[in-house]
């Protein structure tokens, strides 16, 4: 059976399925409003839930999770122990039964963990349309408790209900829509516990709830540690209806400095922060994390320096300079490859891309300044 399933209206198909009184798997399918899939997947005995994920876990992955969120103790010797004694290791019932008999788990802290989870879940999908799609055929055999249940969807509703009221607390100052923005000035004073997960999460292009899920976390608790790291100045956080008008307003601070622009390409925050703190005292330093960026700021503005990273995650930089080396207005656009790497080769490679020049990192101010005089000079005077 398939079922359309509306914006909001995501329980209430969950409930017609409880009606139905339906064992297996029903996987949900729709799209995110910036168009990334969203995929999920509910199992169901006898019209009560017992898991909900991004995909049907295997044991290990299961035992793995129950880890994560239960912070359970000695739970790989265990397993140890465990796998030698199970009947059958594709049974999620089997290695939950031994694990409670050794005293790591018991079954009512499993079944709230598990139901914050499927509500937790169920907040991230409920605001998008999609469908939801029945297959029996399954060997998911995970229940609770001696007398083989599933979890009360009434339950489920009630802890959904009680974290919608816990994110209208925190509104207007965060919710699932916020993007936080690591402060490059501030990068120095960050954490250094803190400092990995806003560098890569942090960048501006991801939401609250798309860094939940791709990390792993509860957002309501996340969003509680971003509002500390606001306090701190660690982070700006912003909502999406903003970030346009804050993108165009650094757009006309960097066209009115009359400073060269240089333009650094590179994902890494950190990389971003040296660059500036080197010579963001003498140059209008502005910065892109990824190719399509990069190619936006070089029609945006009057860059009169490059500074590209060759590892980026989506293009690497030397595809990336051959690129820009094919555009005519950017046939003598100075472009400095930036790497770790330092072999004859990579050097090469970059030359025959299009490069101008060769830096290695870590580039600080002794390095970067003389190349920039050389190459910047020539291009204004030209």
């Amino acid at each position: 059976m398939v079922l359309q399933v509306q914006a909001n209206g995501l329980i209430a198909s969950l409930q017609q399925i409880k009606a139905d009184g339906f064992t297996g798997i029903t996987d949900f399918d729709g799209l995110t409003d910036r168009q990334q899939p969203l995929q999920y997947s509910f199992a169901f005995k006898r019209g009560e839930i017992t898991y909900a994920g991004k995909r049907i876990p295997s044991p290990l992955e299961f035992a793995d999770w129950m880890q994560k969120r239960m912070k359970l103790k000695h739970l790989e010797s265990t397993l140890k122990i465990v796998s030698t004694r199970t009947k059958n290791e594709d049974s999620l019932r089997e290695l939950v039964e031994f694990i409670a008999r050794f005293g790591l788990v018991r079954w009512e802290d499993l079944e709230a963990a598990m139901q914050m989870e499927i509500a937790t879940i169920i907040e991230y999908i409920s605001p998008y349309s999609g469908t939801l799609i029945e297959r029996t055929h399954s060997e998911f055999d995970l229940s609770y408790g001696e007398n083989y249940r599933g979890l009360d969807l009434a339950k489920i509703e009630e802890v959904f209900i009680g974290r919608q009221q816990m994110w209208k607390n925190l509104a207007p100052q965060i919710s699932l829509n916020t993007i936080p923005i690591i402060r490059l000035e501030e990068a120095a004073n960050i954490s250094v516990s803190v400092l990995p997960h806003l560098n890569k999460w942090a960048s501006g292009k991801f939401k609250l709830s798309e860094i939940a899920g791709g990390c792993g976390e509860d957002p309501l608790q996340l969003a509680q540690a971003y509002l500390r790291w606001s306090r701190d100045n660690w982070i700006h956080l912003r909502n999406v209806n903003e970030a346009n008008e804050i993108d165009s307003s650094n757009l006309d601070a960097a066209v009115k400095d009359n400073r060269p622009i240089i333009l650094s390409v590179d994902d890494s925050k950190i990389v971003q922060v040296s660059i500036r703190k080197a010579v963001g005292d003498l140059y209008n330093v502005q910065f892109a994390s990824n190719a399509m960026e990069a190619l936006n700021a070089l029609n945006s503005m009057p860059v009169t320096l490059l500074l590209l990273d060759v590892t980026m995650p989506d293009i690497d930089g030397l595809e990336l300079c051959r690129t820009i080396r094919n555009i005519g207005k950017f046939k003598n656009l100075p472009i400095v490859m930036v790497t770790a790497k330092d072999g004859l080769m990579d050097k090469m490679r970059g030359q025959f891309a299009g490069s101008t020049h060769y830096l290695n990192k870590p580039v600080d101010r002794e390095k970067l300044l003389p190349v920039l005089e050389k190459y910047v000079s020539k291009t204004v005077a030209h």
